[in-house]
């Protein structure tokens, strides 16, 4: 008999430690992964990764994932129509893949309690439905960081770092979107380079701690100042995967920079132009017809992108000053301007427009790259080159004419 009361006691002490067990709540935690080698995800990542130990269920949800196989991909990226969706997968899966590229993953273990736990699993759930999880993807306004921010923000009540304070250049409330952008791409000087090429003003617009939360880095600074009901939002936190050597590597600056190539351009255009003889002229009208050639293939890009898609951030480019889209006319005409005095106007528009985006530099409600001060300059070099051409052909025209009197 004591046997059996013995046995019946450790069969309930059982049956108890495994309600236990089961009945601890998931925990929840933000996931921030470091950037990568390209472009794409030189920004990083953010992700929820939902844990829940006792049933050995380890899952990540992610925002921001894209399939090559859409129809009309490459279009659609384009014109900002690209439908991106929430994916989710196994943690170890997803660790794997980082540790693989050698970037780096931070975890920061969120303090809810079960309402608020259960709220997001099912929020998330419901988010990966089919007829739920796409949505066209904005890169300041509505990307991977963005997503999981507008979570809490409209489920619970969170309380963001105020950033109502009045502004001072240099502090972290006073940035603005490219300010942030040029932090992340302090190594990808050609591809900042481009990036300030087709973004417009909206860039220049300040961003408030809120709207710094679509990058990745931001997101996981903020969320360690962010309070949930009064309790600060972040429990716990630690380092997933760090490779510090690989992070070195990514932030090595390259020795050619656009700015040293143009500048470098510009120096070789100044001497062909101040020489002055037969063999300078010829490549000054060939290299001219190839800037233009240039110039016009940027100017179509910005007008697509600001007109012809969805892109929020490329609205509203002030390149077009300097960059007109009178370039391809005047490449069109290239040959006739220089013969036919009456098209004089378009290379004197060209150089007046570039003489202003010079003069206006501080005013345009646009910062500009350093490196288009010196393409500038090169646009008015080809500009005079072309009215000299045209003035040269007029004066030997007109003593042909007085020859054959």
């Amino acid at each position: 008999m004591p046997v059996l009361k013995k046995s019946i006691f450790l069969f309930i002490l059982l049956c108890l430690s495994s309600m236990l067990l089961h009945s601890q709540k998931p925990v929840i935690s933000l996931l921030t992964c470091g950037s990568g080698d390209e472009l794409q995800n030189t920004f990083g990542h953010s992700a929820i990764r939902v844990q829940h130990l006792p049933t050995d269920y380890d899952v990540v949800y992610g925002y921001g994932t894209y399939n090559f196989n859409q129809p009309n991909f490459y279009l659609n990226f384009c014109r900002g129509k690209l439908l991106y969706y929430v994916n989710v997968t196994q943690y170890d899966r997803f660790i794997a893949e980082y540790n693989y590229f050698k970037r780096d993953v931070f975890e920061q273990i969120l303090d809810l309690d079960s309402i608020q736990t259960y709220k997001a699993i099912a929020f998330l759930e419901n988010n990966i439905k089919k007829e739920n999880r796409y949505y066209k993807y904005d890169f300041f306004w509505d990307n991977c960081s963005t997503r999981i921010r507008d979570i809490f923000s409209s489920k619970y009540s969170v309380e963001w770092p105020s950033s109502k304070v009045k502004c001072k250049v240099g502090e972290r409330s006073c940035k603005t979107y490219r300010d942030l952008l040029d932090e992340k791409l302090v190594p990808l000087v050609w591809s900042d380079f481009g990036i300030d090429l087709v973004i417009g003003a909206v860039a220049d617009d300040f961003a408030d701690y809120k709207n710094q939360m679509f990058l990745p880095s931001y997101l996981m600074d903020i969320f360690d100042q962010t309070k949930i009901e009064g309790r600060p939002l972040v429990k716990n936190k630690r380092t997933i995967l760090e490779f510090r050597d690989a992070h070195s590597e990514r932030w090595e600056v390259p020795f050619i920079t656009p700015t040293k190539i143009i500048f470098g351009i510009l120096f070789l255009i100044s001497l062909w132009f101040l020489i002055n003889n037969k063999m300078s002229n010829r490549l000054l009208n060939i290299s001219g017809f190839l800037w233009f050639l240039l110039m016009s293939i940027i100017s179509l890009i910005i007008v697509f992108l600001w007109f012809f898609t969805d892109h929020l951030a490329t609205k509203e480019n002030w390149n077009l000053i300097w960059i007109s889209p009178l370039y391809l006319f005047a490449l069109l005409k290239y040959k006739s301007i220089r013969k036919k005095p009456q098209l004089r106007w378009v290379p004197m528009v060209l150089i007046g427009l570039n003489v202003f985006a010079l003069m206006a530099w501080n005013f345009i409600p646009q910062r500009w790259h350093i490196a288009f001060l010196p393409m500038m300059v090169i646009s008015i070099i080809f500009g005079l080159n072309l009215l000299r051409s045209s003035f040269s052909h007029s004066r030997m025209r007109k003593r042909k004419e007085i020859v054959g009197r």
